[in-house]
């Protein structure tokens, strides 16, 4: 499979209850989109932590509905009379597999792919964003390097930050490698917590949503290299390399590090109400070292 990048739109702030909204990805590359692999995030971004009887969520991607997939202003994806608005969780970046087998599309820079979204529920501001995987045609004679399957790994982890600006600000986590070897950026985890408490009797946060809150993605870079996350404007894609996903949804290649280098995801959080205002977030990658990590004798051997 081809190495691919994360083409995004930028974060759509006007979506509210009841009033639609479009997230739109300029693509600033020319290539092969899999749109069946299409990400979708609605967060509340007034996470406030209010007394209330219902349960309240921060990715708020499962209440809300797609009514339009658009290719350069054609409705191309959505089908069905009378106001089809089909649930946007079958876009999660948490869902299980893929239900659609929607199309792979050949675009070039300054096509454009949008999705409209709507939900009803009242009290409710959101914040959106949408990615889809893109095989650039710049890349297509390009070798992959491969792992091997038999080899042991170990894992290269970021510090832990405190993510205080929750207004979009970037802020950077930082992988440093020690050795040399093969990284695997398709594998790569990013995870973000809450670090306001609150009671579930009280205020209705439950603790999976507190310690799975969606993130933005804003860039991807290995040491000075191109940015991964791509598209015109600012590209904003959902965060969508939680540990807990059911597949990895981007094939972004395997890449060589040597000791010194660096990787580098910039992320974003927003929320304009006080349970986000402290948020911390960490990552890693897979890495398979050049040479030995444990002594054979140590290592277990297939029988036979």
């Amino acid at each position: 499979m081809q190495t691919e990048t994360i083409q995004a739109s930028p974060q759509q702030a006007t979506i509210d209850s009841g009033t639609a909204a479009s997230a739109t990805i300029t693509f600033s590359d020319s290539g092969i989109v899999d749109v069946s692999r299409l990400q979708i995030l609605v967060q509340d971004d007034d996470a406030s932590q209010a007394t209330g009887t219902g349960v309240v969520m921060i990715d708020i991607t499962e209440i809300a509905r797609v009514t339009a997939i658009t290719f350069n202003g054609t409705t191309l994806f959505v089908a069905g009379r009378n106001t089809a608005s089909p649930p946007a969780g079958i876009f999660s970046r948490r869902r299980l597999r893929n239900f659609v087998r929607l199309p792979k599309i050949r675009v070039k820079p300054a096509d454009t792919l949008v999705v409209t979204v709507i939900y009803i529920q009242t009290s409710t501001d959101g914040r959106m964003s949408v990615s889809v995987p893109l095989a650039p045609d710049r890349f297509a004679n390009t070798p992959q390097l491969v792992m091997d399957p038999n080899k042991p790994e170990v894992v290269v982890g970021s510090p832990e930050i405190v993510i205080a600006d929750v207004d979009g600000t970037g802020n950077a986590l930082t992988c440093t490698f020690d050795k040399s070897g093969l990284v695997d950026l398709s594998r790569m985890v990013i995870k973000c917590s809450a670090l306001l408490t609150c009671t579930i009797a009280a205020d209705s946060y439950g603790p999976v949503d507190l310690n799975h809150v969606p993130i933005f993605l804003l860039q991807l870079i290995h040491n000075t290299d191109y940015n991964i996350v791509g598209g015109q404007g600012t590209p904003s894609a959902p965060n969508s390399f939680e540990w807990g996903r059911a597949h990895n949804w981007f094939n972004l290649g395997i890449i060589r590090v040597a000791p010194g280098d660096t990787l580098v995801a910039t992320v974003s959080l927003f929320d304009t109400g006080v349970l986000l205002d402290n948020a911390s977030a960490s990552m890693m990658v897979p890495q398979q070292p050049d040479g030995s990590i444990i002594s054979d004798d140590l290592l277990c051997r297939p029988c036979g």
